[in-house]
């Protein structure tokens, strides 16, 4: 060791530093032949905003022309949102929880500016475009004086706007920060829905981020915009369905032909022709040939295993890509048990549940906020304005059980052993504990007073009866 550390400094220091360049390097940072072609991405901010619009415009087709796009952004949605995430006050007064659950499920019909959909529907749509487009925009506006939430595109915040301000602020791609990069306000056009023409004139107007709902997801610090989650499978699937595209013409062009006949000077396609003296194929049929004719039949191509193989490997791919498991995008489960789709599925919910997590800190707390605000300045609910009136959570719909009975058992036996509480499991069903309680309370009462018994019946007892000795 010692001869080892001698040698080291004994070097010379242009051959030290070859050494320890050579010993101590990551491979992914080396150049080289392997190297030579290879990609770079210095900053995501950077590129987020030069390829968010490219990258956004082939998504939206994607999703709208190639079935496997469709079916992630369709699968996503229903994992994430499915009937919806609600609110759950917790003021600390029962009371008061129930009666602000109830305004704001009332609302929920007349949330939307466009009226439209649903307070549920406006979550799904949310959820859908933050995927394609890889961010959603919402003004909360007052119309009648209620709250309402008007959905915008991407493309109303104005994207040509970059600029320095006054006191080390910054406008970028439309959206306002300060001096420590925190969004403070987004410039929109006033008067300009994307995709349609242009007939008064582009103007846009500051409006302060505490008015405005913006959903992505940031992969970066200082980001301000958001990139499609398509983004790194998009050239897979255009190369995919390209793919698909030359099979499907390869064996329509195969199927075309049918047979060829010759005869000694030559000779002439074997079916159904309108020049005399040629042979219609019919089925059923036997024909007699001529002297000196022969038929030989074409071979249409065939589609080899190998092929398919390939494509079930690509659509992994995709499915890895877009975090959705493979066998949901394409609905192909000849290749899938139960213990894999079971692995799959947790892994998958994972994610789903981060996002949410995600999309209720951005999107959902703020519109309850808001409206509960609204709610007791406007005189309609005559409670104090603080944070405990504010206090509360949003739980997501649960997702259906792989094995009911099984999990069910499993959720039993965790509470009886106080690994969990009940109150968590029953939120993990996507369901208010107190809630429940009181429908459980309510129809144990009614049963009783109509007599009624939904108790379950003994289990029978199978097998030979121990008998004492």
């Amino acid at each position: 060791m010692l001869e080892t550390i001698r040698a080291l400094f004994t070097r010379k220091p242009e051959n030290l530093l070859r050494s320890k360049l050579s010993t101590r390097a990551y491979d992914a940072a080396a150049g080289g032949r392997r190297w030579r072609d290879a990609g770079a991405t210095p900053s995501i901010q950077a590129a987020v905003l030069a390829g968010r619009e490219p990258v956004a415009r082939r998504a939206r087709d994607s999703s709208i022309n190639q079935p496997l796009a469709n079916s992630a952004v369709e699968v996503w949605t229903g994992e994430a949102i499915g009937t919806g995430m609600r609110p759950v006050p917790q003021t600390g007064d029962d009371a008061l929880d129930k009666i602000l659950a109830d305004r704001f499920e009332a609302w929920t019909d007349e949330c939307d500016y466009f009226g439209l959909e649903s307070f549920y529907g406006w979550q799904a749509t949310a959820c859908r475009r933050a995927f394609v487009d890889g961010e959603f925009f919402s003004l909360m506006v007052f119309a009648d004086e209620q709250l309402r939430l008007k959905a915008l595109d991407p493309a109303q915040v104005n994207p040509a706007l970059s600029m320095e301000l006054p006191g080390g602020g910054l406008v970028i791609s439309g959206v306002e920060v300060d001096a420590g990069g925190k969004p403070t306000a987004f410039h929109i056009y006033r008067n300009w829905i994307p995709g349609l023409p242009l007939l008064r004139g582009l103007e846009s107007v500051r409006i302060d981020a505490a008015d405005v709902l913006h959903l992505f997801r940031p992969d970066a610090a200082g980001q301000t915009r958001g990139m499609s989650r398509l983004a790194s499978v998009l050239l897979r699937l255009r190369e995919l369905d390209s793919l698909t595209d030359g099979q499907l013409v390869r064996l329509k062009t195969g199927a075309f032909l049918a047979g060829f006949l010759t005869t000694v000077d030559g000779g002439g396609a074997l079916g159904e022709q309108t020049v005399p003296g040629e042979v219609t194929l019919e089925p059923g049929t036997m024909t007699r040939l001529g002297p000196g004719e022969s038929v030989e039949f074409s071979k249409p191509p065939e589609i080899g295993s190998e092929s398919n193989a390939f494509q079930k490997a690509v659509i992994r791919e995709i499915g890895a890509g877009v975090g959705v498991p493979s066998f949901m995008l394409d609905h192909d489960l000849s290749e899938v048990n139960f213990s894999s789709a079971r692995t799959a599925i947790i892994a998958f919910r994972r994610r789903v549940e981060a996002w949410q997590d995600a999309f209720a800190f951005q999107m959902l707390r703020p519109v309850y906020r808001r409206f509960v605000t609204t709610e007791i300045l406007s005189g309609r609910l005559a409670v104090p304005l603080n944070a405990s009136t504010l206090k509360h959570k949003w739980i997501a719909p649960k997702g259906q059980w792989l094995d009911p009975l099984k999990d069910a058992q499993a959720e039993a036996l965790a509470i009886s052993s106080g690994l969990t509480s009940r109150r968590e499991s029953v939120a993990a069903r996507g369901i208010d504990v107190e809630s429940l309680d009181n429908e459980i309370a309510a129809d144990r009462a009614r049963e009783e007073r109509l007599g009624l018994s939904f108790a379950p019946p003994p289990q029978q007892q199978t097998g030979v009866e121990n008998v004492a000795p």
